[in-house]
């Protein structure tokens, strides 16, 4: 049996922002602290091989013309045991693209790369350590956004599946908060899911939704399927898949 489950019961956060989900946060000042950036897209491919979990996230979101300039920050809630392997960032609007790996500490010291550099909220770099917190990842992100462009994101992650009363669960956070939903848009415009499970075993998939969303079955063979997160009209900012 395989699950898929509702988002992490803990969400992390980034000042007083509660980071439920992959986004783009600009650091705003004393008197805003850190926002999100209102996003056009966000699809979740999410791949469950055997006991291991593998899911690939790409955000498109968009610096508000009335925003003042600022640091931007990837933010996103992992769990402890995920490793996050690359990260792509896309200016859609200067045609810029950023490669990021992510390299060991060890490795980055021995081959003498550079940190990169986290904001407060009100812009300023964070001098010294910053904290830790395992269920947070924070990527400052190179270049210098301004406002009006648009940024495609992907982030690339993969970890362990839970295992608990004989089933293998999976957690995908795609809890969206209202801040990033533009005016006049719904969680079905905005949110795609997709999920494919592959067993190893030649008998058909047992899966469930714990989350409430409605499953649509895609492909099926044994030992694989692949299914689709419905999220309509009327849903709310904020469901988690």
């Amino acid at each position: 049996m395989h699950q898929i489950l509702n988002p992490p019961c803990r969400r992390p956060k980034l000042g007083a922002l509660t980071v439920s989900c992959p986004m783009v946060v600009g650091a705003l000042g004393h008197d805003l602290g850190y926002a999100p950036l209102p996003i056009t897209r966000m699809a979740v491919e999410a791949q469950c091989q055997i006991s291991m979990g593998f899911v690939k996230t790409t955000i498109e979101a968009y610096y508000p013309q009335t925003w003042r300039p600022s640091p931007l920050q990837l933010c996103a809630p992992k769990t402890v045991a995920a490793v996050v392997s690359e990260v792509v960032v896309e200016n859609l609007v200067r045609d810029q693209v950023y490669l990021t790996a992510i390299v060991p500490a060890d490795e980055a010291t021995k081959g003498g790369y550079k940190p990169s550099v986290a904001y407060d909220p009100t812009g300023a770099p964070v001098t010294g350590r910053p904290p830790s917190d395992p269920e947070l990842f924070l990527l400052p992100l190179p270049g210098r956004c301004q406002p009006g462009d648009r940024l495609r994101i992907t982030l690339t992650t993969f970890e362990p599946l839970t295992f608990s009363d004989g089933s293998y669960g999976l957690r995908l956070a795609t809890e969206i908060p209202p801040g990033m939903v533009p005016q006049g848009y719904h969680l079905g415009q905005l949110l795609e899911v997709i999920y494919t499970i592959n067993t190893g075993s030649p008998t058909p998939v047992k899966y469930e939704s714990r989350s409430g969303h409605e499953l649509t079955v895609g492909l099926q063979a044994p030992g694989r399927v692949t299914l689709s997160a419905a999220v309509g009209p009327q849903a709310q900012a904020g469901l988690g898949t």
